[in-house]
């Protein structure tokens, strides 16, 4: 009997998935039972890999179909997810039917994508990094799906929560956000440090809290830099600052100043830490050519702000430098024309034609 080959077969084959041996022996009656298996196994194993490619196209066009409508069907994902389920049988070495299996159990809250996902070899870290290109692009939305499915395929690596929780900071959603940094902190991770998410977390108080709640900040805070494993070093002088600033709001102004120093001495971008420990030795009058050190500093490191100007107009008007502290106070109002601070300065400093 001469073999029939490719869309010959896949016609042949695509028949005969629905018949049984029986049926060949009327349409030969000369074959075997035996022999009509053994035809039908050949004929289905030559077209094993079409069949599921047509299964496959199948069910990502009943996927695409199910989540495009308004209201998503469960019977549309649960075809989707047969499709894909015959594909892999078909052919177990497509990884695209495992995939298109994991999306199809996941829209469904079905508990078995992360088992789909992983045959289909997806990892959590090709997720998290096809979530942070989306996050880039400002589609925070798909971004959450891609870390979402990380924590799902991995449920015990922090970093996908982390991520998450910094989607959430980007749509305002500060509970959410604090949830799944201290989630990404109770996990250990495999790109990123327990400290990224004490130190994401300590922030999130002092900047969000509501409440305002200085004694949790200062102790996230306190964590990310007792544990020390940060992934960039600039998180670690900012958890320093961050921490100076808890001290400035508790009153503790020598506690402060450490931590603005440890900030400035890193190297990091210290912009602010300049301008807190400068306007500290200010207040104190400890030392201010120092302060003038660390203003002009700031005012270095970024000269289209008006903070390093302020203090040093108020650090040249402190110390009886009136035209300087004049020269200051104009170049802040230059980039800031809306600052009360600078022209009230001004009006006391100069007559009314000069200002």
């Amino acid at each position: 009997m001469p073999r029939v080959r490719g869309a010959e077969t896949c016609f042949v084959t695509t028949a005969m998935l629905s018949i049984n041996p029986r049926a060949v022996l009327t349409i030969r009656p000369t074959l075997t039972a035996a022999r009509a298996v053994v035809i039908i196994a050949l004929l289905l194993a030559d077209c094993h890999p079409v069949l599921a490619g047509i299964y496959n196209n199948k069910g990502f066009a009943l996927l695409l179909e199910a989540l495009s409508s308004r209201v998503v069907h469960s019977d549309d994902l649960e075809r989707a997810a047969l499709s894909f389920r015959h594909a892999a049988v078909l052919d177990s070495s497509n990884r695209s039917s495992y995939r298109g299996l994991g999306w199809a159990l996941s829209a469904s809250d079905k508990g078995e994508s992360a088992a789909a996902w992983r045959a289909g070899g997806f990892t959590a870290e090709s997720f998290i990094q096809r979530g942070s290109q989306e996050y880039l692009a400002g589609h925070y939305d798909q971004s959450m799906v891609w870390y979402q499915s990380a924590a799902t395929i991995q449920p015990d690596l922090g970093d996908p929560w982390y991520h998450i929780g910094q989607v959430h900071e980007e749509t305002q959603e500060w509970e959410q956000a604090l949830r799944a940094y201290r989630r990404a902190a109770s996990l250990p991770s495999a790109q990123l440090g327990q400290s990224d998410a004490y130190y994401a977390m300590g922030k999130l108080l002092l900047d969000r809290g509501q409440p305002l709640d200085l004694a949790a900040a200062l102790s996230a805070l306190g964590t990310a830099i007792a544990q020390n494993d940060f992934s960039q070093r600039r998180w670690a002088a900012d958890s320093h600052y961050q921490r100076g600033e808890v001290y400035r709001l508790q009153g503790l102004d020598a506690e402060a100043s450490l931590e603005y120093q440890w900030a400035i001495d890193s190297g990091s971008d210290c912009y602010w830490a300049c301008i807190r420990l400068g306007n500290l030795l200010l207040d104190t009058r400890q030392n201010t050519s120092q302060a003038e050190v660390l203003f002009q500093r700031a005012a270095d490191a970024n000269s289209s702000r008006p903070q390093a100007y302020l203090g040093l107009g108020r650090l040249y008007r402190t110390t009886d430098r009136t035209l300087r502290a004049v020269e200051m106070y104009r170049l802040v109002l230059e980039l800031d024309p809306g600052n009360e601070t600078a022209r009230d300065q001004l009006e006391q400093l100069l007559p009314s034609g000069d200002r």
